[in-house]
């Protein structure tokens, strides 16, 4: 798993907040001792990327989707591009093969997942990366969130193509509806954290009680990212 979000979904106050997990970051997995929390799902699968993060947030996680890249494209193509604000300019020419100025861009489906991938060339490398790929995940589910109702299934059978999940095509439908009709905001950060070298190996090392207030945060609806982390 390259990229692992953890979602909270508030139907009833029309709010959803994006928690950005660190790949590298350190845990202990049963069986197979200190380990990157990305090598939770080699070992485990869903599932096991399910408990790893639920043992790091000391949160339950109730659905799980796993998202593939390359399906990404298609997706955004099919809703016209979206719209991003780049926080940071994109100079990846060697690795990703982009160059994006900062600012307001609109992005197709190649570009977006081009975006969504690069690290090289930022100051803060992945952590960078983390914030963009939340400022495209938000971008995709307002664009979703302003389909017409002729587009709609399309775009159902697109997310089909984009994700798998244990959710239903039956729960998605009401819920992607209750939040078209609810206009939700949407709150995002990235777990606290510093990073440390462990027998060789880079790591990043989550900020235990900064964590903790954040998950207080997320789980009473609040918005995680004033807490200046």
């Amino acid at each position: 798993t390259d990229t692992m979000i953890l979602m909270r979904v508030d139907l009833l106050a029309g709010k959803l907040t994006l928690v950005s997990i660190p790949r590298d970051t350190k845990v202990d997995i049963a069986g197979y001792g200190t380990q990157k929390i990305n090598a939770a799902y080699a070992f485990g699968g869903a599932g096991g990327a399910v408990e790893a993060v639920h043992e790091l947030t000391g949160v339950p996680v109730h659905h799980v989707a796993v998202v593939h890249f390359e399906e990404l494209v298609s997706l955004v193509d099919y809703l016209g591009g979206v719209t991003v604000n780049v926080p940071v300019a994109v100079n990846d020419p060697d690795y990703m093969g982009l160059i994006l100025d900062a600012g307001e861009q609109t992005l197709d489906g190649s570009t977006a997942l081009a975006w969504a991938r690069t690290r090289y060339g930022f100051a803060d490398g992945d952590f960078q990366r983390q914030e963009d790929q939340r400022i495209l995940v938000t971008a995709i589910m307002n664009k979703l969130l302003k389909l017409s109702p002729k587009k709609l299934p399309g775009a159902i059978k697109e997310i089909g193509e984009l994700i798998g999940t244990d959710l239903r095509c039956y729960d998605l439908i009401p819920l992607f509806l209750r939040l078209k009709l609810g206009n939700p905001v949407v709150y995002s950060c990235t777990i606290p954290s510093t990073t440390a070298m462990i027998d060789g190996q880079s790591f990043v090392i989550a900020n235990e009680e900064g964590l903790a207030n954040v998950m207080r945060v997320v789980n009473s609806g609040g918005d995680p990212a004033a807490l200046g982390y």
